[in-house]
C-alpha cells in the first residue's frame, strides 16, 4: 500500500512535502526531470538575478561601442544585433522547458536590485509558466544613513508590489537577520506573501590563500575568528607572526585573550618565571597557568598550582613593564616616522569542525 504523502504549500497541490530548494541541478532540465522523478512535490529554480542581467547587458554594450565612430570609414566595428537574448530571457527559456518537461510545480527565484526590477521580472517569469515566484531578498545594505527599519521597509514595499502585479502564489525567503523576525514575518505575510523560506544562507567573504601566503604589506594581518578551535583555545604562528587562529569567546566581555597574542605577534615572549605570588596585577604576557595570588585565581580558595589555583587572565594588564619590552627605541623609522614591529608568518588557516560528537 503507498502511503499518501500529499499536501499543499503556497496554495499549490504537491504530491509528496519534499521541495527541491533552489541549486544548481534545479537549474537545468535534465536534473530537474531526475529529480522530479525521484519524488519531489516541487521544483525552486536558482535565483534571476538583475544584476547579473544588467552586467551582460552593459558589458555587451562596451564591446560593440569600443571604438565606433573613430573613423569615418568605419562609424562602427560590428553590425547592429538585432535580437539577443540576455540573461533574464534564457532564464526564461529554461523555465518553459522545465515546466514542460516534469508534472510538479515549479517556482521561479528572484532577486532584484531596483524597485522597477522586481516589478519587471516578476511579471516575465509569471509569463513564462512559473507555478509561484519565490522573491529572494538578499542585498548588501552598506550605506550606514539607512538604519534596521528603513531596511525592513524596503522590504515590505518589496513584496506589497510585486504581490500587487502578478497572480500566482508568492513565496518569500528571509535571512535571519532581522532585529525582530517574528514581527517581520508577520508584516511579510500580511502584505501579499503567501509563505516565508527559513532561511536564506547568504554567500560569506573568504579570503583567497594566496593573498596570505604572498603578502608583503606590513600592515595586513590575518586571524581567523571562528566559535570552534581545536585545542579550544586561541592561538598565533609563535612570535613576531601576522597569522592565527581565535576562539571567538576568548574575544568577548572581560577576556584578554587578544592583548596577549597581539603581544606575540609584536615579538613578545611568556615571561621566564610563572610564579607571581606577592607581585601587583599580573602584566599581559603571563600565559593561563601562571601561579598568583588567590585574589587573581579563577577559584579563590583553591590550592596554588592545582585546579581554579592559576591565573585567571582577565586581570592581566597592560604594564609599561610590557611596552619597554619592545624595545621600540631600537626600531629603524623611515622618512614618514613609520616602523614595523613585528614579521610575517603568512600561514593560511582552514576552518576547524569540531568531532562528530559535538
Amino acid at each position: 500500500m503507498t502511503a499518501d504523502l500529499s499536501t499543499k504549500y503556497l496554495g499549490l497541490d504537491l504530491r509528496s512535502p519534499v521541495v527541491a530548494s533552489a541549486s544548481p541541478l534545479t537549474g537545468e532540465v535534465d536534473s530537474a526531470v531526475a529529480i522530479a522523478r525521484a519524488g519531489a512535490g516541487a521544483l525552486v529554480m536558482p535565483s534571476l538575478w538583475e544584476e547579473e542581467v544588467l552586467e551582460e547587458e552593459l558589458a555587451l554594450n562596451r564591446g560593440l561601442e569600443t571604438g565606433s565612430e573613430h573613423f569615418a570609414e568605419a562609424l562602427t566595428y560590428f553590425p547592429a544585433v538585432d535580437e539577443l537574448l540576455t540573461a533574464a530571457d534564457r532564464y526564461c527559456q529554461t523555465l518553459s522547458e522545465i515546466k514542460q518537461a516534469v508534472d510538479v510545480p515549479v517556482i521561479a527565484s528572484l532577486n532584484a536590485s531596483s524597485a522597477g526590477g522586481w516589478i519587471h521580472y516578476a511579471k516575465e517569469l509569471e509569463a513564462a509558466g512559473a507555478d509561484a515566484l519565490e522573491l529572494n531578498l538578499y542585498h548588501v545594505v552598506a550605506d550606514p544613513t539607512v538604519d534596521g527599519a528603513e531596511v525592513e521597509a524596503r522590504d515590505i514595499a518589496t513584496i506589497e508590489k510585486v504581490r500587487a502585479e502578478v497572480g500566482v502564489p508568492l513565496a518569500v525567503k528571509l535571512s535571519p537577520y532581522y532585529a525582530s523576525f517574528t514581527n517581520f514575518g508577520v508584516a511579510a505575510v500580511d502584505a501579499g506573501a503567501d509563505g516565508l523560506v527559513l532561511f536564506n544562507r547568504f554567500y560569506q567573504p573568504d579570503l583567497d590563500p594566496e593573498k596570505v601566503w604572498y603578502n608583503d604589506n606590513p600592515q595586513l594581518n590575518f586571524f581567523r575568528i571562528e566559535e570552534y578551535v581545536m585545542g579550544d583555545i586561541s592561538f598565533v604562528d609563535g612570535l613576531n607572526c601576522n597569522t592565527g587562529y581565535f576562539k571567538l569567546a576568548n574575544l568577548l566581555q572581560t577576556s584578554t585573550t587578544a592583548a596577549h597574542e597581539y603581544g606575540h605577534t609584536i615579538g613578545l615572549d611568556h615571561p621566564d618565571d610563572l610564579d607571581i605570588r606577592g607581585q601587583p596585577a599580573p602584566a599581559i604576557m603571563y600565559p593561563r597557568g601562571t601561579i598568583s595570588d588567590p585574589h587573581f585565581q579563577y577559584d579563590p580558595n583553591a590550592i596554588a598550582g592545582k585546579t581554579g589555583g592559576t591565573l585567571d587572565p582577565k586581570y592581566r594588564k597592560v604594564t609599561q613593564a610590557d611596552i619597554d619590552a619592545l624595545r621600540l627605541h631600537r626600531l629603524s623609522f623611515s622618512d614618514k616616522g613609520l616602523a614595523i614591529v613585528g614579521g610575517f608568518s603568512s600561514i593560511y588557516h582552514e576552518k576547524h569542525s569540531p568531532p562528530p560528537s559535538l
